[in-house]
């Protein structure tokens, strides 16, 4: 099976939700990776995706960085392992990291330089 894999600096995903969401409407893509999210992690729009049949692996923080996978619902299945990789302070890489089968690992960085 093919999958369509998509990466998009979202530079704030407060502001991009609508166009994310009607962009994933008119073109399906199985597995979305988003940088620079610019979201705490107690307010990215999970309920938004999901009605949109995506999962979300994300990691944050105000005003800077973050980052996401976005999974669609009815393509990718499992996500067999997950990790959550989070240096310490303002200057640390954000890192989400999902391992989707045996033969497919996603990974979404995001380095703040210095």
């Amino acid at each position: 099976m093919a999958l369509k894999v998509a990466t998009w600096n979202v530079n704030s995903l407060n502001v991009r939700l609508g166009h994310l969401l009607q962009w994933l409407k008119g073109e399906p893509i199985d597995i979305v990776c988003l940088q620079e999210t610019k979201l705490i992690d107690e307010n990215f729009p999970v309920a938004a995706l999901t009605a949109a049949g995506y999962r979300s692996l994300f990691s944050g923080q105000k005003t800077y960085n973050g980052v996401a996978i976005l999974l669609r619902q009815d393509t990718v299945h499992e996500v067999e392992q997950l990790r959550h990789h989070l240096g310490a302070g303002e200057s640390s890489t954000r890192h989400r990291e999902g391992q989707l089968a045996p033969a497919l690992l996603g990974h979404e960085c995001q380095i703040k330089s210095r």
